[in-house]
């Protein structure tokens, strides 16, 4: 947040010197979670393709690329562009060895924000309790984005607790929530748990639709260390 929001002050600040009416916009032309291959083996010089920063990625990988999501979709008034990379193999979400398919961990969240993209983004007011963080200051344990589609909330939420489940309470400024559309959850047994070959399905999201809807609001309850992407539907403007 901190560095997408010092370089939309740069551009601002630019625009004015400028007297510039021209919109500037921000792209991530690549983003991802790498710091596990930063050792690089030693090279196989005969070997044919041989691995290149393959990163097995784990849980805790996935809650950072749902944060990475949610500050995207919070700047979508400056960011236009923001492109995960890799997508097969090298610090990619799908990993391949001979003919069998790895699914790894960070494929769930860019699933589930991409498949509810469409729409406005909202700027969200997150109320609760916080923590301290090393570089960061103060930070809320509920890290959040919102989309406007239409008569369709998309909501997207990481409870970044180690142990607590966290209670979430939504409420829209102008209009009332009506009912739960769809949902799904992505958690794992621990931060360090991971997909393997031999174990394809240890992390994967799974339909949730535990968002209760009373008068005009919605609540949930998320587990500790989980993602959440689901959507709502309103009452029209």
């Amino acid at each position: 947040d901190r560095q997408i929001e010092d370089y939309a002050a740069a551009i601002r600040y630019v625009q004015a010197l400028k007297k510039s009416r021209k919109p500037v916009h921000i792209a991530f032309d690549e983003w991802n979670v790498w710091y596990h291959s930063h050792t690089k083996p030693e090279p196989k010089w005969w070997s044919v393709a041989p691995p290149i920063n393959e990163d097995h990625y784990n849980f805790e990988d996935a809650l950072v690329v749902a944060q990475y999501l949610n500050s995207f979709i919070r700047h979508a008034d400056v960011v236009k562009i923001a492109n995960l990379a890799q997508i097969v193999n090298v610090i990619a979400p799908i990993q391949t060895r001979d003919d069998d398919m790895l699914i790894q961990s960070i494929f769930y969240p860019f699933e589930m924000f991409s498949s509810r993209r469409d729409g406005i983004s909202l700027r969200p007011d997150v109320q609760g309790p916080t923590y301290t963080g090393r570089t960061n200051g103060a930070v809320t344990f509920i890290d959040t984005s919102a989309i406007l589609d239409g008569e369709h909330l998309h909501i997207f939420a990481v409870n970044r607790s180690l142990t607590e489940v966290a209670p979430v309470e939504i409420r829209l400024a102008d209009r009332r929530i009506q009912s739960i559309v769809s949902g799904e959850l992505l958690t794992g047994p621990d931060a360090k748990s991971a997909n393997t070959f031999e174990q394809h399905d240890l992390i994967m999201s799974s339909p949730w639709n535990n968002v209760k809807v009373s008068n005009g609001q919605a609540s949930l309850e998320l587990p500790p260390l989980s993602v959440a992407a689901f959507t709502l539907k309103i009452e029209a403007s």
